[in-house]
């Protein structure tokens, strides 16, 4: 497709930068999980952060869902005005937000994590109240970020996330023995600070912000009414979190996060291979359907799908080989000992294929965000939260919280595979645009899965997790790339 090229340049780029960040997100959560293992202490933390990003996420929503799109369509004073104008509607909310979460922080923690006990309990609510002054300015961080993002300027847009983590490695390793939860609290409140002050610096060669606060602008009115959908859809997405948490908060001490870092490895995936493209693509599909040009802005997405998949599918077949290896080499340090490992590696395994779902889903959301239809995504996300409580209720009596696992990676299958279906009925060639390259794809990653498994088997079980998943991985790849020869039958690309 036209453009395509350049959306490649662009998206390496991106990823490039994104995986700077992510260096500094795992030396962050290595640092953490090294000081404070798998236990209570861990556990009250994740709450902590679990109060915060609970209004941060839903102000995400609305934003991702309506800004740039809106924002493209104006230029010069008119854009200025726009953008100040949102900023100054956001932090207000943010702010009631702030406020409001704060007074309630302790019902809310005992209601998202019934079963911890007191200590838990009282560490938790201690740390959010900490953390939560951050949200006005992490709110603010989010609409210029996306200033910076819909003048193509995504490298400083991705730049300013990377002080958050720098600083929690910090406070783990300088200020952790001393002050304990306090000092990764206080580095959550410095670091959005960090971040305002620099994606503030950085926005101002490219927009200029003008004291100017209109309630009564027109296009708020049909902002609201598409962001509503979205709103619910996030709030779909955050009960399932929810749900997760408040049943593995019952369980043994030191297994919610062990669930939380098995998900933010596979998030990881999806992060360097999926977020770039995404971050690239929102804006071009925006343009495109903003001049009327659907059919371009869908092409450019299932385009997208062909690249996601040919990556992502031999990342997920390796890793759910190979576990304990990636888990080890991660994680396996200091304070976290065998048994925190092995728990981890096992629901690593069970939440990976999930990875599949979770960067189709983000991508077709871009998608149909860019064509201002955000009610598919909301039934997605309600269909969703439907099915992960149901299987949450269904599979944690006998699996524990390798239930929890297995019911969120099935609920995200099941959600990209709705969406995908109802974006191609849309698309000229149907169906068959989107599920295309998972048909060609399908005996290349059959091949790497079994590859991967038979090397491991044949390896013993004490072997070093590096070379160990170095001589499962790379013959897997390798058979996988031979697959992918243009020219034969599984060739991901026309």
């Amino acid at each position: 497709m036209p453009g395509e090229k350049g959306a490649a340049r662009s998206a390496l780029t991106v990823a490039l930068m994104t995986l700077v960040g992510e260096i500094a997100a795992y030396l962050g959560d290595l640092a953490f999980a090294s000081h404070y293992g798998a236990t209570a202490i861990s556990d009250a933390y994740l709450a902590a952060g679990g109060l915060l990003s609970l209004p941060l996420m839903l102000l995400a929503a609305g934003a991702g869902a309506t800004f740039i799109p809106h924002y493209l369509k104006r230029q010069g004073r008119q854009a200025d005005e726009f953008a100040s104008n949102l900023l100054g509607i956001y932090g207000g909310l943010a702010l009631v937000g702030c406020l409001l979460t704060m007074a309630l922080a302790r019902p809310l923690a005992w209601l998202l994590h019934p079963g911890f006990d007191r200590a838990r309990l009282d560490m938790a609510v201690a740390a959010a109240r900490v953390m939560l002054p951050a949200l006005p300015l992490l709110a603010l961080s989010l609409l210029l970020g996306q200033i910076l993002e819909a003048h193509g300027r995504f490298l400083a847009a991705q730049a300013a996330a990377l002080p958050r983590s720098l600083l929690l490695a910090v406070a783990c390793v300088f200020f952790a023995r001393p002050f304990g939860l306090w000092a990764v609290a206080f580095s959550v409140l410095a670091a959005g600070v960090v971040q305002a002050v620099m994606l503030w610096l950085l926005a101002r060669s490219t927009f200029r912000f003008r004291p100017y606060l209109n309630l009564r602008a027109d296009y708020l009115g049909q902002m609201a009414r598409q962001a509503l959908p979205a709103l619910i859809s996030m709030g779909a997405g955050q009960v399932n979190m929810a749900v997760s948490h408040a049943l593995a908060s019952g369980l043994a001490a030191g297994q919610l996060t062990s669930m939380s870092l098995s998900m933010q490895l596979v998030m990881l995936l999806n992060t360097l291979l999926t977020l770039p493209l995404t971050t690239v693509m929102f804006p071009r599909m925006s343009r495109m359907a903003a001049a009327g040009d659907r059919q371009g802005a869908l092409k450019g997405c299932s385009a997208c799908v062909r690249y996601i998949l040919a990556f992502l599918i031999p990342a997920v077949c390796v890793g759910c080989a190979c576990p304990g290896e990636i888990v080890q080499l991660a994680y396996g340090w200091g304070a976290f000992g065998r048994d925190s490992v092995a728990l981890t590696a096992s629901l690593f395994a069970l939440h990976l294929p999930g990875a599949l779902g979770m960067g189709l889903r983000m991508l077709f959301t871009s998608a149909f965000h860019a064509l201002s239809d955000t009610r598919t995504p909301l039934y997605a996300g309600l269909g969703g939260a439907a099915v992960n409580l149901g299987l949450c209720l269904t599979l944690v009596p006998t699996l524990g919280v390798r239930g929890l696992a297995l019911a969120s990676t099935l609920s995200s299958l099941l959600c990209a595979l709705f969406l995908g279906f109802a974006l191609a009925r849309t698309q000229q060639g149907g169906v068959h645009s989107f599920s295309g390259p998972l048909k060609r794809l399908a005996l290349p990653g059959l091949l790497c899965l079994l590859a991967a498994l038979g090397l491991r088997r044949l390896l013993p079980s004490g072997a070093p997790a590096l070379p160990a998943l170095l001589l499962c991985a790379l013959p897997a790849w390798s058979l996988y790339c031979l697959a992918l020869i243009p020219g034969s039958r599984a060739a991901p690309f026309p």
